[in-house]
């Protein structure tokens, strides 16, 4: 991380304390819409414009997607006021169950948040859509639709800020002590949807998650840092 270790620190306990809110409707949604909102603040200072990336350009959205916890339970929240596109995802996410993140690109499955090639969450989408961004729309054919190795240019410090913000997030769920890990998006909130106390009993130490892939990978030294991090600020929170 660069600049001043101190605020990134603060950002930690702050995501902790919402996290830890026991007045909240969805702990969860708190604390995620606070760390989109910095990680969009700061991309805006960190990178330059000139994306391929415009709406409807859905390429990318037949990717398998990594999210954590609290973002599952955030778009289960958000997917639950609308009880029809609740069912529609549910529908939709059994076609992709179990399967690696090599087969779901061969597969062509589109992600079930989209229609009409339009994300129905954009504005919560998790932090792993957001670091997804293109300056060639060309290249992104090439490599999902054609299955071609190149580099679809992705900016190297847009991924340095969603590294930073991810690990913020993990951190702050590692000071509550909640598992780092990163899971397949669409069994997790399926998950999430489950039952409507899903997220509480996660919030009081039950794994709901059991059950989902974890992303394999997650490198061990970004866990070992998120463990010792999560330990040196715990007194603190």
């Amino acid at each position: 991380m660069r600049g001043d270790p101190r605020r990134a620190e603060a950002h930690v306990r702050h995501v902790a304390r919402l996290l830890g809110d026991h007045q909240s409707r969805s702990n969860c949604a708190d604390a995620v819409d606070y760390v989109v909102a910095q990680f969009d603040k700061t991309v805006l200072a960190a990178t330059e414009g000139g994306f391929a990336c415009r709406r409807g350009c859905a390429h990318c959205c037949q990717l398998q997607v990594t999210v954590t916890a609290a973002e599952a339970f955030h778009i289960a929240g958000i997917l639950r006021r609308t009880p029809g596109r609740a069912a529609a995802f549910l529908e939709a996410e059994s076609a992709t169950r179990g399967l690696s993140a090599g087969e779901r690109l061969r597969a062509r499955i589109p992600c079930p948040l989209l229609h009409n090639s339009e994300c129905t969450i954009y504005e919560a989408r998790p932090l792993s859509c957001r670091g997804a961004v293109s300056r060639d729309v060309d290249a992104c054919v090439a490599a999902y639709v054609n299955f071609q190795q190149v580099d679809t240019q992705a900016p190297a410090d847009r991924t340095l800020v969603l590294n930073i913000w991810r690990m913020i997030l993990s951190i702050a769920m590692r000071v509550l002590n909640f598992p780092v890990a990163g899971y397949e998006m669409n069994h997790a909130v399926a998950v999430a949807l489950a039952t409507e106390d899903s997220e509480r009993k996660w919030l009081n130490g039950e794994d709901v998650f059991a059950s989902v892939a974890r992303d394999p990978s997650t490198a061990p030294q970004y866990i070992q840092t998120v463990e010792r991090l999560a330990m040196d600020l715990a007194p603190t929170v």
